[in-house]
């Protein structure tokens, strides 16, 4: 073989060994990017435009609602660590309004914006406390509290069914009106 015929076909041989697994990285980049990764889940690489951040005291990647933290084999996907700020969130997010305060929520991370060297940014919070029941009414004494009832009559000796009024009675009997 000439040292010509040799360099032709080695160098495509070296262009194909580094660039096929790249070229398989950017597979598994574009199907994740696809689809929200869950927790746990490993990507070989991070997807373009992510940010690093430390949180107390580790690394972490985000992007686009995803946090990942490095891996032996790439980077694994995480919980959103409470208490870390992002300059952005996801564009898909709701908003919530509870206990007076303005809460942006995306995937079941909730956010709240605050304000970073005069910049906008979001901490990642815990969902608030749900609002306390409503009270049931009490009734009025005296007032009866009424409602519709289903009730069988016999009409010409067959059963049928029929609606009346019931109201309850101050008793806690129920009375039919007719």
């Amino acid at each position: 073989m000439t040292r010509h015929r040799a360099v032709k076909w080695f160098l495509p041989a070296v262009l194909a060994a580094l660039l096929l697994p790249a070229a398989g990285a950017l597979v598994e980049l574009a199907e994740a990017q696809s689809r929200r990764l869950r927790h746990g889940e490993t990507v070989i690489v991070l997807p373009p435009g992510n940010r690093t951040f430390a949180h107390r005291g580790i690394t972490y990647y985000y992007h686009g609602g995803t946090y990942y933290r490095r891996a032996p084999r790439g980077w694994v996907v995480v919980a959103a660590p409470f208490g870390a700020v992002v300059p952005v969130i996801p564009t898909g997010y709701r908003t919530v309004i509870a206990g007076g305060a303005t809460y942006y929520v995306d995937d079941g991370v909730y956010y709240r914006r605050v304000i970073v060297q005069n910049q906008p940014q979001y901490e990642v919070v815990q969902a608030p406390a749900p609002a306390p029941a409503a009270p049931v009414p009490q009734q009025a004494q005296g007032a009866s509290y009424c409602r519709e009832a289903q009730i069988v009559i016999s009409v010409g000796g067959k059963d049928e069914t029929a609606f009346t009024t019931a109201c309850r009675e101050p008793d806690g009997s129920w009375r039919l009106k007719p």
